[in-house]
């Protein structure tokens, strides 16, 4: 295990005979030294612990010494230099407060293309601030979050929305966790503490007739044509999202089979989950209709996007890409007379339920659709049908017929 001690750099005195104070950090014969921007003569520093006019510099030093001893023995075989430079630089800032979490991460997360998810956090940290505009870390307790919840719900905010927002709060404080400025005890969230929420899991799945008719549909008008080969292409190719269908590249289709990694967790530390769908003659088509014809490996298959494009105007397109699509397809929603408004999300959703009512394991959809976790697979499944059910609900009554 790495050790740390409090040093004095006698060897290079200042021009008034003080010297500079490091911690020294010892990992695998290997040292380091960490600046305090302390500095104390030869003598001052044999008596600064005892000494009343040193009591500054001497909680300085016994300070960050605590904090480098804390995060070695946190840290203990998964020491690194680099796992400890940033814990220990982080807690070198005297103040971080939740704004400046919340702006680090918002930053990071536009530094990697995740805008959406930069737009999410900055709209939970306004939510927050327009709630109480002074407040910090230390503020953000159990009964802070109580209050918030019902701040919101008076407010008309659904379960859904306040979950998110308060998701994401979870994350900023984790951080501080991780960070070292923010104690367990203190720690608002989890089990016997406060639990964030949860909406109402509404089912968006069609049945398959309700998809041949959308299949079916003849069309007059070229954009809405478009918007629903769209959605059948997302439905075909394991619910796929229409972020990911605009970044699919012709490298991306192997013989029969598309394969590819969603953008969601893309830029994340998950492990890689690579999504492989059938190339179905319906998708082939749609391609053909609609793709590049420059067929080049790193080329997109659809022109929604440019390769030249930066990660905002990316955003952009496909979020105006998004809308068109639901537009026109709400209104053959309608047209259809269908118990569901007919969007983007329906298709993956539709993808995930018919595979269920069809046999089709939870384990395989869960593959299909790319997600880490079963539960989160689970969500994505609607209920059997009323007739379904009455029909294998006969099986309970077959004794009157003996």
């Amino acid at each position: 295990m790495a050790t740390g001690a409090v040093f004095i750099d006698k060897g290079n005195p200042r021009k008034d005979g003080k010297c500079a104070i490091y911690i020294r950090v010892i990992h695998e014969r290997k040292s380091k030294f960490f600046p305090l921007k302390v500095y104390l003569s030869s003598d001052d520093f044999l008596v600064v612990h005892s000494n009343k006019k040193l009591q500054e510099a001497s909680i300085k030093i016994t300070h960050r010494l605590r904090i480098a001893l804390d995060i070695i023995k946190e840290l203990d075989e998964d020491f690194t230099w680099d796992k400890f430079s940033e814990l220990f630089q982080s807690n070198k800032k005297q103040k971080v407060g939740l704004k400046e979490l919340f702006e680090e991460h918002i930053n990071n997360k536009k530094k990697y293309g995740s805008i959406k998810t930069a737009v999410s956090y900055q709209t939970t940290y306004n939510s927050l601030s327009s709630y109480r505009s002074d407040l910090e870390l230390k503020d953000i307790s159990q009964n802070f979050l109580k209050d918030y919840e019902r701040f919101m719900l008076a407010n008309n905010k659904s379960k859904t929305t306040i979950g998110i927002y308060l998701r994401s709060l979870r994350t900023i404080m984790n951080i501080a966790k991780e960070k070292r400025l923010l104690k367990e005890e203190n720690y608002p969230f989890g089990r016997n503490r406060y639990q964030s929420p949860s909406g109402v899991n509404e089912k968006l799945a069609l049945d398959i007739e309700e998809i041949q008719q959308i299949k079916s549909y003849h069309f007059d008008v070229p954009q809405s044509e478009k918007a629903r080969d769209f959605w059948m292409f997302s439905y075909y190719c394991n619910g796929i999202n229409i972020i990911d269908i605009c970044n699919l590249k012709y490298k991306n289709i192997n013989g029969d089979m598309v394969i590819f990694e969603r953008i969601k967790t893309k830029n994340t530390n998950r492990k890689t989950i690579l999504i492989k769908a059938f190339l179905n003659d319906e998708m082939k088509e749609i391609i053909s209709k609609y793709g590049n014809t420059d067929k080049s490996p790193e080329n997109f298959i659809f022109p929604i996007i440019d390769k030249n494009d930066n990660n905002e105007t990316r955003v952009k397109k496909v979020e105006n890409f998004i809308k068109t699509i639901n537009k026109y397809n709400k209104r053959l929603g309608v047209e259809l007379g269908l118990k569901v408004e007919l969007t983007t999300y329906v298709a993956r959703h539709s993808f995930a339920t018919i595979l269920k009512r069809s046999g089709v394991s939870k384990e395989f959809i869960q593959e299909a659709l790319g997600h880490s976790l079963l539960s989160t697979t689970e969500n994505y499944l609607g209920s059997f049908p009323d007739e379904f059910i009455k029909e294998r609900m006969k099986a309970l009554t077959r004794f009157e017929k003996n």
